[in-house]
């Protein structure tokens, strides 16, 4: 299925696609992280009629129900707006020294300023997650920062 891509500067971004009935659909991601449905009607393509808005816990769970691992892509096209955001993807390793610790003991934002917005386990995704939440082997870690600031975490992360 292709789905076209807007960059709506100062929203967020504008995903598209036809269903399988005809219908074209739009998924408006906010920068705000809220999130909204529309529907294109046929008498005006350009028009969206809002169909379902959701706020951003709202939008992780569908995501979750809906298999999630295209939140880190998510927030990857959400930093293209913003100069010196980046987004990135750290794996805690098998048997590395958080695997099986808590996420505030890497003290990751504190010593990078980098911030971990998500925790992808296989098909489940943990959105914001809280510093007592454990980490295990296979964890992907998606990380929101500079450059150098990912770099760091995944050092911590990998030792």
């Amino acid at each position: 299925m292709d789905v076209t891509e807007v960059l709506l500067p100062g929203v967020g971004m504008r995903y598209e696609f036809t269903n399988h009935q005809g219908d074209r659909v739009g998924v408006v991601a906010r920068r705000t992280g809220d999130f909204e449905l529309v529907v294109y009607g046929p008498e005006d393509p350009d028009e969206g009629r809002p169909v379902l808005q959701l706020d951003s816990a709202e939008a992780d769970t569908v995501a979750e129900i809906l298999g999630a691992p295209r939140i880190a892509e998510r927030f990857a096209d959400l930093t293209k707006e913003v100069p010196g955001l980046s987004a990135g993807q750290v794996q805690v390793l098998t048997g590395s020294t958080y695997d099986g610790q808590p996420l505030g003991a890497t003290r990751a934002r504190t010593l990078t300023g980098a911030s971990i917005v998500a925790v992808v386990r296989g098909e489940e995704v943990i959105a914001s997650p809280a510093p007592q939440d454990v980490l295990r082997g296979g964890d992907v870690l998606v990380v929101i920062g500079t450059h150098e600031g990912i770099a760091g975490v995944e050092q911590i992360v990998r030792g």
